[in-house]
Formats: C-alpha cells, sequence, structure tokens
C-alpha cells in the first residue's frame, strides 16, 4: 500500500472484465515454421489454485506459481506443408488471459492486479482483462518427424511457471474466509521448423493468439485474512510555513498517519521511504528531498533508522500505532528564495 506526502498523489482504476471473440479458420503464416499450433484448455477445466493465510492492508500478494500439466487440444494452427517435412528447431509462447475482478463464492468482487514478476515474463493490459506472456526461445533438437496435426488433436502439455504475484485488492473485506475462481483462458503456442534455418522463428501476436482462445477455464483461490489494519490519511502535506532565507535553515515540520488494526494481535509491516524530487546533495541522517531553488528537505520516520542508504523498516502494530514523519529544511551553497516543493513517497506493505 502506498501513502504520499508532501502532495504527491496516486490514482487506481478498474474495469469490467470482456473477453475478445473467437475468430474461427486458420492462422496467419509464420515466416520460417513448418508447422505451428495453438493449443487451449477444455471448457470449465480447474487449471491450479492459488492460497493466501495471512493479515492485510489494502491489497495482499498471491502467489500464481505454476500451471499445473494439462490436456490442451489444437485450436488453431498454421502448416506451410501438409507432407511429413522433419523439424529440429522448436519454440514455444504461453499465455494467461484473466478479468480484473474476481468473484468469491459469497458474491464478493474483488479487484485484482498484477505485482511483481520475473524478467522472463511480460504482462499486458487488455482494457477490462490481463495477459500474462512467458517465452520459451528457440531451441535446436535433433530432427523430428513433422506433421499438420487436425484440430481437435489433445497433448500432455507439461507445467507451466509464471511465478507471479497477482494483488487482490481487499481495502472492502472484513477479517475472514472467501473463496471463489478466476476465469482463466489459456492460449499455448507451439512452433516447429527447420533446423538450418538461419534466422529466428517469426511468432504470432498477442493479439492473434487471444482470438482464437475462447474456452474459459477456472483457477480457485483461497484467501483467509486474519487481521486487517487500515491507515489514515492516505496523503499528508509537510508545510513549512514562510521564513527568510537566513531563518528557513533546520527548520521543522512534522505530521502522524495512524494504523488501526481490527484485532489485538500483533501485525509486522515494512515501511519504505522514497523520494520522488531528487535532493541536491546526499544526506545519511534520512531521505532526502529536492524542493527547488537550491533546498533540500531530509524526511525521518520516528523510532526507525531509515535513510537514504537504508530506506526500509519493519515496525510491529498491536491493535493501533503512530507513525510520526519529520521533515527537517536544509540550506545548501546553491539556496535561493523563493516557492519551495518537493514530494516522498512511503511505501507500507506485508513483509
Amino acid at each position: 500500500m502506498r501513502f504520499l506526502f508532501l502532495c504527491a498523489f496516486i490514482t487506481s482504476q478498474f474495469s469490467t472484465q470482456v473477453y475478445a471473440a473467437k475468430t474461427q479458420g486458420t492462422m496467419p503464416p509464420v515466416s520460417g515454421t513448418l508447422y505451428a499450433y495453438v493449443w487451449t484448455i477444455p471448457h470449465n477445466v480447474n487449471i491450479g489454485g492459488i492460497n493466501y493465510n495471512g493479515n492485510s492492508i489494502s491489497s495482499i500478494p498471491v502467489k500464481l506459481n505454476t500451471i499445473a500439466p494439462l490436456q490442451l487440444s489444437l485450436e488453431n494452427k498454421y502448416c506451410r506443408t501438409f507432407n511429413h517435412a522433419p523439424y529440429g528447431i522448436v519454440g514455444y509462447d504461453h499465455y494467461l488471459f484473466f478479468p480484473k475482478k474476481a468473484m468469491s463464492n459469497n458474491g464478493v468482487e474483488i479487484p485484482i492486479s498484477i505485482g511483481q514478476k520475473p524478467s522472463g515474463v511480460t504482462d499486458f493490459d487488455n482494457g477490462s482483462y490481463y495477459a500474462l506472456y512467458k517465452k520459451v526461445a528457440d531451441q535446436r533438437i535433433s530432427s523430428e518427424p513433422g506433421k499438420c496435426w487436425d484440430y481437435g488433436t489433445t497433448y500432455n502439455y507439461p507445467a507451466v511457471s509464471f511465478d507471479t504475484s497477482l494483488l487482490f485488492d481487499v481495502r472492502h473485506l472484513d477479517v475472514g474466509h472467501y473463496t471463489g475462481s478466476i476465469p482463466m483462458r489459456v492460449g499455448y503456442a507451439s512452433y516447429h521448423a527447420d533446423r538450418y534455418l538461419p534466422n529466428a522463428m517469426e511468432r504470432w501476436t498477442m493479439a492473434a493468439i487471444d482470438k482464437v482462445t475462447t474456452n474459459i477455464g477456472s483457477l480457485s483461490f483461497d484467501i483467509m485474512i486474519n487481521n486487517k489494519c487500515e491507515v489514515s490519511p492516505s496523503e499528508i502535506e509537510l508545510s513549512h510555513g514562510g521564513h527568510s532565507i537566513t531563518s528557513a535553515n533546520g527548520h521543522t515540520a512534522k505530521s502522524t498517519i495512524k494504523i488501526e488494526c481490527q484485532l489485538p494481535s500483533d501485525v509486522k509491516l515494512k515501511l519504505t521511504l522514497k523520494s520522488l524530487t531528487s535532493p541536491t546533495t546526499e544526506y545519511y541522517d534520512g531521505v532526502g528531498v529536492g524542493l527547488g531553488n537550491g533546498w533540500d528537505s531530509v524526511l525521518t520516520v520516528e523510532n526507525t533508522n531509515i535513510s537514504a542508504s537504508s530506506p526500509s523498516a519493519d515496525i510491529t502494530i498491536s491493535k493501533q500505532g503512530n507513525l510520526t514523519i519529520q521533515s527537517v529544511l536544509k540550506k545548501t551553497t546553491s539556496s535561493q528564495p523563493g516557492n519551495l516543493s518537493g514530494s516522498a513517497v512511503m511505501e507500507i506493505s506485508l513483509p
């Protein structure tokens, strides 16, 4: 969860789910490929599950690790030849398509966004739904006989690891147990080329695969929220008022935010303070924020050792607690009179 200080702001938007209409027929040609196939799941198949058991603030990260081995069927294809031409290069594209909201079994709508993901996974925002994409680069293999497979051919596809966090927005959820499922479409593409192909194989676009993967499966979720904490206000302004250039240096302004949890059990939180406007010089007693006209502010969080070199700290809250943020004006060799303004963000998250 992010809380913005010194006049910085954050917005979010959620949309209803929409799926693309299916386009019948063969896929467009892909240069250099002998055979290329799009594989998808049957209707209503369960492709796995995600679980969370812990505390919450505004969102909780739920790990989408591996999509289990699945029996997929051939949904669409491109064949450059109908002969049994041998191939020696293979490549794979793995796509998951899912809406921006999940529905729990008791009728509660839970917005979803995409959190941390490895470098080998790309995410796309398609307006009303997301796509995750994992590419397996071209690989040379021992020559194998190829075939233009018929539509409906089934294939036992191995597990595919996405290692991506889905963020469930739980600001409107109380402590409790929530189960349900996320509608999810699977589009896996396999490409087969002559082993002497001098260049990399061309691949279909995400839009092309999106159009033909309309069968909807489900990814079940099981969320247990043991305690929930709320933070207020969500933004603060640290105002230093008006001063002469000789008296402003070292002036201090403070503000307090409140953290309150539903239950009295201990909740561990991680604080991370970052400047959004770079300071004029480096500071080691806090996090420097550039204010313009050669002036800086040094921000600190009371009872923590947060600084530019160590911007994060763990704290424990039992039922409720306060965080006091302090800003100290710093004059530099280039300081001049004028209006001063800067911004920083403090992230409050579950470690």
